[in-house]
């Protein structure tokens, strides 16, 4: 665990690496301990989402209802969240779907994309999807641009070979 010079512990989670981006992410991650302390990383993200929401007037206890309210049966408190954004308590790890649900309800997806980042992953929300979609078009109609261009060079006019007039 890195400390500070005042003997915390140095955040895992970079707030400047929110933000989103074209850059394709790295997907260097397959190495022997290349996501070694992850845990830390999504408790400092937890914990990051937490305060950036109380800091707009949401306190934990609104997110744990909100969360409660989303997952319909399956209650979250406001300890929840404290132990889940707790890196020393790493027996208490926040389960996927909840963060997912965090998220949701917060509006975190920048939170979720420098997470997914980490694996070589990123998230597009609602219709940025269509933005990903038309710039897949546009590039499959760049490709068949070129393939129609050397098609051409090759294709005769229907019905001149053979004794076509």
């Amino acid at each position: 665990m890195s400390k500070t010079g005042n003997g915390k512990r140095r955040k895992s989670f970079n707030p400047e690496q929110l933000g989103f981006t074209f850059d394709a992410p790295e997907t260097g991650y397959t190495s022997d301990g290349a996501l070694r302390g992850l845990d830390r990383v999504v408790a400092d993200a937890v914990g990051l989402i937490l305060v950036d929401a109380a800091k707009e007037g949401d306190s934990r206890w609104d997110i744990a209802t909100a969360m409660s309210r989303v997952l319909d049966g399956d209650d979250v408190t406001k300890s929840m969240l404290d132990a889940y954004a707790a890196p020393a308590k790493d027996t208490y790890n926040i389960s996927f779907h909840r963060f997912l649900v965090l998220v949701a309800v917060t509006g975190r997806y920048d939170v979720l994309r420098m997470l997914t980042a980490k694996i070589g992953a990123t998230v597009l929300v609602g219709e940025e999807a269509h933005t990903a979609h038309l710039g897949h078009l546009i590039r499959q109609e760049e490709i068949n641009k070129k393939k129609i261009k050397a098609l051409k060079q090759e294709a005769p006019l229907i019905g001149l070979i053979g004794g076509g007039k």
